[in-house]
């Protein structure tokens, strides 16, 4: 019997220019910092939904998340099993040499008022932005 694969959440921030990274580090200030408790546990997204899938974290682990960088967006947003794309869309350009993926709209939908997100554009330290959440279509 096959194992039964956990859905995952991509979380990502990008600017204008859909960059998400510069030398190794965010290219705007700080909006967020990532949840206490927040682990990095993957060699590849696979491997990690994989493990992630199977006791104990099966179990004891109650949602996945994928933080990047720019291949591991690629592969969890092109897998079968990312079922959510939580993206915040930054109203700046910024330099950048790391950006996230475009992905294929008609296989997510943008979710219009989602109850787990602030909704319109936030304003912190001058920089204005929107969480948008894209769903996979079914």
């Amino acid at each position: 019997m096959s194992q039964q694969l956990r859905s995952v959440s991509c979380v990502a921030a990008m600017a204008s220019n859909r960059g998400i990274g510069n030398k190794g580090k965010l290219p705007w200030p700080s909006l967020r910092t990532p949840p206490r408790g927040s682990h990095h546990v993957c060699d590849s997204v696979l491997s990690a939904v994989k493990m992630l899938s199977a006791p104990p974290f099966s179990s004891t682990v109650e949602e996945v998340f994928v933080l990047g960088g720019t291949e591991v967006y690629r592969e969890a947003i092109e897998s079968s099993f990312c079922h959510r794309i939580y993206l915040t869309e930054i109203d700046k350009e910024f330099d950048a040499d790391a950006f996230f993926p475009t992905f294929d709209k008609s296989r997510y939908k943008l979710i219009s008022n989602p109850s787990d997100v602030p909704e319109g554009v936030i304003e912190e330290n001058g920089v204005q932005y929107r969480i948008c959440v894209y769903e996979r279509k079914v």
